[in-house]
């Protein structure tokens, strides 16, 4: 099996897309940002450069535009900061993914 092939299976679902034809960022996308960011902070350290390597994941991998990537930190941070452990998140990817 190719490394493409390997991608394609792993690859999320294509997202609704919004009015201006941009992917619109799910619940997914909140979710595995959120774990992105918890992974981030787990050493109190967030970087620029941590910030940036998540941006294009969630670019490239997610399929969101660059206006929209602002508000999914936004909804991650706040589902990282509120919940009591990463289940909710995990889950959503697993069933997702």
């Amino acid at each position: 099996m190719h490394i493409e092939s390997l991608r394609a299976l792993f690859a999320p679902r294509r997202p609704k897309l919004s009015d201006d034809g941009h992917p619109k960022p799910g619940p997914v996308t909140i979710a595995a940002c959120a774990l992105l960011l918890e992974i981030a902070h787990a050493d109190d350290a967030f970087q620029p450069e941590e910030r940036e390597r998540i941006a294009r994941h969630i670019r490239e991998e997610m399929h969101v535009s660059e206006e929209d990537i602002q508000e999914v930190f936004r909804l991650a941070e706040q589902e990282r900061q509120q919940s009591v452990d990463l289940f909710h998140s995990t889950q959503l990817l697993r069933e997702n993914l």
